[in-house]
C-alpha cells in the first residue's frame, strides 16, 4: 500500500508542558463526528523517537485531527515490545524483534508511549501492521528465534513462503506468508492479540490483507495440498482455466477468515476496540456497477464488501489514491467514494476515504477531502510524513485542512452495535480430541458443523483453524450440536446475552475403520482421519488397504492414486458392499500424511480363523448390508476382513493359470472347490507387480490381506513377491 516518502514537520516543543495547556484550551466537541485521521508509516519520522512521537501528537490536536494510525508492524518487525508467540508446527516460541530503525533505546516503547501522549489530549491510536509481509531480502540480520528463520524456504520447520505459480517467492524485495496455510492463520491471530491485549489501544488497522498484486500468488504446498484435498484437483494457473473462479473465491475465502478470527479474538478481548482494513481502491472496474469485476475483489482477492455486510470488520478505510488534477483518476475517486457512502448506509458500518495527499497538491486534496465529507464518510490522510506533491511545508496542509473543514474539534463517530448492542457473538474452536498429529491441521478441525438451535436456528462452518462464530446473534439460550464426518457427534448449551461475547470450545472424538465399518449405512459419507496403508495401489489394482492404528478393523479403500504400503493417510469416501460381502470406500479422496512408515506387524492366525464371523452385520438386499461386516461362511473369531495376516501350512492345490493356490494347516478346510485349505489369490495385482506361485507340497509362510471370495469364503491376497515364502520345499 505505502510509498516512500521524503521531509517531515520537526518541531521543538515541551510536550509534557503543552500537555496541561492543550487539555485546557481543548474546546467541547459541538459538531456533528467524523472520522479525522492520518497513517503515519515508520518509513519516515512519527513514531521512531518520544521527540517525533511528541510532534506528531502535538500537530493531531492543533489541527483538530482524531485519530492516529501508527504503522507498528511494517516486515515481521515490531515497533512496540512484543511477546513470544508460540508456534504449534515447530514447538518453539518466536519473537517479532524491535524494529531496526526506532531512534530511542530500549527499553523505549514507541506503541505505548504514542498511546499516552495521544489519550492525554483526547486523540485515538489505531496501531496499524502489515500482515503476510514477514521479511527483506535487504536485511541480513534474520534472528533465529525469527518466524521466518523457521518457515523460509530451506528452514528448520515447515515452508510457509507464499509462492507465485512458477514457485517462486519473493514480492519485489520481500517474503509473504501464505493466507492458506492454518498454523500462519493462528501466528497473525496472536500477532493481534499479543497488541490488543496489552495495550490500551482505540483501534486496530490491517494493512495489505490481501495478496500481492498479479493474479498469480498463492501457490504454497500446504495450500495446493488443501484445495486438492477440498476439490479433487490442484490449483489452475491460468485465469482462463474453467476452474479460476474456483480457485480465486479459496483464496479470497483465506483472508476472509483471517479478517473474521480477528475480529472475534478483539472482541473477546475488548469490545470497545474498533476493528479496521486498508483496502485497495485501484482504478479498473465500476464497484457500484459489478464490484466483482473490481481489482480488489478479483485481483488481489480482498471482499471488503462482504465483511462490511458480515459485520466483521467496524471500519473500511479505502485507499482511493487519486490525483485529483487527472481527469480519469478524479472520476475514479468520486465513484469509489460514492460506493463508500452506499456501502456505509447498507451495512451500518463505517467508510471512511484513504486520501492521498502526497499525489496532490494542497488545493486538491482540500477538494477530495471535502468530496468525501460531503459524501457523509470519514476521511484518513495517507500520510503524516509527506502532505502534498509539491513539497511544501507540512503547516502549509494542515493549516489549510484547519481552515476549510476541521474549524473545531469533534468526536469519533459513535458505534452503536458496540455502544449499546442489542445481539450478542458465540464462536469457539473444533479439534480433534485425540491430539494435533495432522502436519497441516493440527488438531484443529476443518469444515466441523456447528448448529445453533434456540430462539433461531443457524449454522456454522469451521475455518482452517477450527473456528466457527455467530455474530449478531438473537440473545437466548442454544443447543449446540456439533459434528463432522469422520467423529463422534457432540452436543451441549449456552446462553448468550445482548452485548456479551460467548467463546465456547469442543473437542471431538475420532470415528476409527473400526467404528465406520460397524456403524454407517451402504451410500455414507465417511472420513477417516488417519491410517497406516498395508497394501498399496502400487501392489493391488486401484485400491489400497488401510487399518486403524491401533489394529481395530481394516477396509478397502478404492483409488486412482498412487499410494504406497506404509503412507499414513486421511480419506473421505462413500462406504458400500460389493456383492462379495466385503465393505470398501469408494470416491474416495485421499491425503496423504506421510510416507514410509513401519506397517503394523501380520496377525498370525490359523486358516479356520481367517475372516471370522459376522461383526455388528445387518443384512440388507441382493447380497449386500445395511451395517457391519459379513464374516465368512463358518467363520467363528473375531472379523478380520481386510486385515494383514499370516498363516503357515502345506501348499495342497497350485494354478499356474489362474494364479492361485491353497495352503492348509491342518484345520481341512473347505471350500466347494475340492481343494483343501484357504486360497491364496494371486492375481488382481498393480501391473508390473507379480507373485510367483510356490511349489505343492511345499510347507509356506503366507501374508497377505485378507478378503472374501465367491460363496462368502475366505481368501488371502499377498501384495508383493516376499509375502510367500517357501520354507520347506517338497521332497
Amino acid at each position: 500500500m505505502r510509498i516512500r516518502h521524503t521531509g517531515i514537520l520537526h518541531k521543538s516543543l515541551l510536550f509534557i508542558i503543552c500537555l496541561t495547556m492543550l487539555m485546557l484550551m481543548t474546546p467541547t466537541c459541538s459538531a456533528a463526528p467524523e472520522f479525522r485521521a492520518f497513517w503515519a508509516d515508520t518509513w519516515h519520522d512519527g513514531i521512531l523517537s518520544a521527540s517525533q512521537i511528541t510532534d506528531m501528537v502535538t500537530i493531531a490536536n492543533t489541527y483538530n485531527c482524531n485519530v492516529i494510525i501508527p504503522e507498528v508492524r511494517k516486515c515481521g518487525d515490531a515497533y512496540y515490545n512484543s511477546s513470544p508467540i508460540y508456534c504449534p508446527v515447530c514447538n518453539a516460541y518466536h519473537r517479532e524483534p524491535r524494529a531496526s530503525n526506532i531512534l530511542d533505546p530500549a527499553p523505549f516503547d514507541p506503541l505505548a508511549d504514542l498511546i499516552t501522549k495521544a489519550h492525554a489530549v483526547g486523540i485515538e491510536v489505531h496501531p496499524w501492521i502489515v500482515t503476510y509481509r514477514i521479511w527483506s531480502k535487504d536485511w541480513t540480520d534474520l534472528p533465529t528465534d525469527h518466524i521466518w528463520y523457521a518457515h523460509r524456504p530451506g528452514g528448520t520447520s515447515q515452508d510457509w513462503s507464499m509462492r507465485k505459480s512458477d514457485g517462486s517467492y519473493l514480492d519485489g524485495n520481500n517474503y509473504n506468508l501464505d493466507p492458506g496455510i492454518p498454523a500462519v492463520q493462528d501466528y497473525i491471530c496472536k500477532v493481534v492479540v499479543d497488541i490488543v491485549s496489552r495495550y490500551n489501544v482505540d483501534g486496530f488497522n490491517w494493512d495489505y490483507i490481501r495478496y500481492p498484486t498479479g493474479y498469480y500468488w498463492g501457490y504454497n504446498d500446504i495450500t495446493k495440498a488443501r484445495f486438492y484435498d477440498e476439490f479433487g484437483y490442484y490449483p489452475p494457473t491460468s485465469t482462463s482455466d474453467t476452474n479460476w473462479g474456483t480457485w480465486a473465491q479459496y483464496r479470497r475465502q483465506q483472508v476472509t477468515d483471517l479478517v473474521r478470527k480477528c475480529y472475534l479474538e478483539i472482541m473477546a478481548l475488548k469490545q470497545n476496540v474498533k476493528h479496521s482494513v486498508d483496502t485497495v481502491g485501484w482504478m479498473g472496474g465500476d464497484p457500484n456497477v459489478d464490484y466483482t469485476q473490481t481489482r480488489q475483489y478479483k485481483e488481489v482477492y480482498q471482499d471488503a464488501k462482504s465483511w462490511m455486510q458480515q459485520h466483521i470488520i467496524d471500519v473500511n478505510i479505502l485507499m482511493n489514491y487519486k490525483r485529483e488534477y487527472d481527469t480519469a483518476q478524479q472520476a475514479d475517486y468520486r465513484l469509489w467514494t460514492s460506493w463508500l457512502s452506499t456501502m456505509q448506509t447498507t451495512t451500518g458500518r463505517h467508510s471512511v476515504d484513504g486520501q492521498a495527499a502526497y499525489l496532490n497538491s494542497i488545493t486538491d486534496s482540500i477538494t477530495q477531502m471535502q468530496v468525501a465529507r460531503n459524501a457523509g464518510i470519514g476521511i484518513c490522510t495517507y500520510s503524516y510524513a509527506v502532505t502534498n506533491k509539491d513539497s511544501q511545508p507540512n503547516t502549509d496542509f494542515w493549516s489549510a485542512v484547519k481552515a476549510n473543514l476541521y474549524t473545531s474539534k469533534v468526536s469519533t463517530p459513535s458505534m452503536p452495535w458496540k455502544t449499546s448492542p442489542t445481539n450478542g457473538i458465540l464462536f469457539g474452536t473444533i479439534t480433534d480430541a485425540q491430539g494435533a498429529d495432522d502436519p497441516i491441521y493440527l488438531n484443529w478441525l476443518y469444515k466441523a458443523t456447528v448448529q445453533a438451535k434456540g430462539p433461531v436456528t443457524l449454522t456454522s462452518t469451521t475455518d482452517a483453524t477450527g473456528t466457527y462464530s455467530f455474530i449478531d446473534l438473537t440473545p437466548g439460550t442454544y443447543t449446540l450440536t456439533v459434528s463432522k464426518s469422520g467423529y463422534v457427534t457432540v452436543t451441549g448449551t449456552v446462553t448468550v446475552a445482548a452485548g456479551q461475547v460467548v467463546r465456547r470450545n469442543f473437542a471431538l472424538n475420532r470415528l476409527y475403520v473400526s467404528d465406520i465399518k460397524r456403524t454407517s449405512a451402504d451410500g455414507t459419507t465417511v472420513y477417516i482421519k488417519k491410517a497406516i496403508v498395508t497394501a498399496g495401489s502400487d501392489q493391488l489394482i486401484s485400491a489400497v488397504y488401510i487399518e486403524d492404528e491401533n489394529r481395530s478393523s481394516a477396509i478397502k479403500v478404492q483409488t486412482n492414486d498412487t499410494i504406497t504400503e506404509g503412507s499414513r493417510i486421511s480419506v473421505t469416501g462413500t462406504i458400500d458392499t460389493n456383492t462379495l460381502g466385503e465393505r470398501y470406500l469408494k470416491n474416495t479422496k485421499i491425503r496423504v500424511i506421510s510416507t514410509g512408515n513401519p506397517i503394523p506387524k501380520p496377525l498370525g492366525l490359523t486358516t479356520k480363523a481367517v475372516g471370522g464371523g459376522d461383526w455388528f452385520y445387518t443384512p440388507g438386499s441382493s447380497g449386500k448390508t445395511l451395517t457391519g461386516q459379513r464374516g465368512v461362511v463358518g467363520g467363528t473369531g473375531l472379523n478380520n476382513v481386510a486385515m494383514l495376516v499370516r498363516v503357515f501350512g502345506k501348499v495342497t492345490a497350485v494354478n499356474p493359470t489362474e494364479k492361485w493356490f491353497y495352503v492348509d494347516d491342518g484345520c481341512g478346510l473347505q471350500d466347494g472347490s475340492g481343494n483343501i485349505g484357504l486360497k491364496v489369490k494371486c492375481y488382481d495385482l498393480a501391473a508390473g507387480n507379480s507373485i510367483p506361485l510356490p511349489a505343492q507340497n511345499a510347507y509356506v509362510k503366507v501374508t497377505g490381506i485378507v478378503s472374501i471370495g465367491t460363496g462368502y469364503v475366505p481368501v488371502l491376497r499377498p501384495r508383493k513377491p516376499a509375502d510367500v515364502v517357501t520354507l520347506i520345499s517338497p521332497p
